[in-house]
């Protein structure tokens, strides 16, 4: 099983957009798009700078409760984050972050008034992959650590989300394989010759149960190109998903 700091660490470094919220003065959800943030210790600290006037400024020292959110358009991946944000305004925090090409945001420079951080502290968490998602903790024992597990681990061949030791492959030692699952992998080998696509079609038998775990509605044909890219970022199909694999 992979842990929060990995999966999620490397989730959050591959995006050059993410979004944050916070709470407006009639309680309704604030949301924006931001950069790829300044600088993160584990998933429990995150830090971006923004501008010292902007409204979330306001709102986050009205009340400090956010949620953070990461995504990969590509692989389906996601990752929602909840917990507090603080305005930063100290000098020497400021000057750690800072940077010469900030300037084209901020005239004043680190120290002219409009240069600010937000500082983000995560307490739980909810990742999505694969059309299932997985609450986490965030570990709280480490500021530079994470300790959590996300429950689930996926399947290198179908992309099966493995929530139990019973559904996990065997090695020919015996031993649980924890990266295939036990339809694909038993006694250290796969239990089929099959391409990439015969094992997305398979997949689509089973599309009306991820609808309904889900709450989407794909058919088939919209349903298809999703999984045909998500399964060809999995270990078994990732440099040649239309090759026998033996």
């Amino acid at each position: 099983m992979k842990n929060v700091e990995e999966t999620v660490g490397n989730l959050i470094d591959k995006q050059s957009v993410c979004f944050i919220s916070s709470i407006d003065e009639n309680g309704y959800p604030s949301t924006r798009a931001m950069l790829t943030p300044v600088k993160r210790e584990g998933v429990k600290i995150i830090y971006w700078h923004t501008n010292s006037l902007s409204m979330k400024i306001k709102q986050y020292r009205n009340n400090p409760k956010a949620c953070v959110y990461f995504c990969d358009e590509h692989s389906f991946q996601g990752v929602m984050l909840k917990g507090i944000m603080q305005v930063v305004d100290d000098t020497d925090a400021k000057k750690s972050i800072w940077k010469d090409g900030f300037s084209i945001y901020y005239q004043g420079g680190v120290d002219g008034g409009d240069f600010i951080l937000l500082k983000f502290t995560a307490e739980s968490g909810r990742y999505y992959s694969n059309f299932n998602s997985n609450n986490f903790m965030v570990d709280n024992e480490k500021d530079t650590e994470t300790t959590g597990i996300i429950n689930g681990q996926i399947c290198q061949s179908c992309g099966m989300n493995m929530k139990t030791a019973e559904d996990f492959g065997t090695n020919a030692d015996g031993t649980k394989n924890t990266e295939y699952c036990h339809y694909c992998f038993q006694n250290g080998a796969f239990t089929r010759n099959v391409t990439m696509d015969e094992v997305l079609e398979t997949n689509l038998r089973f599309l009306d149960h991820w609808n309904a775990e889900t709450g989407n509605n794909f058919t088939p044909d919209e349903a298809r190109p999703i999984l045909r890219e998500f399964l060809s970022t999995l270990k078994r199909w990732k440099k040649d998903k239309d090759i026998i694999i033996k």
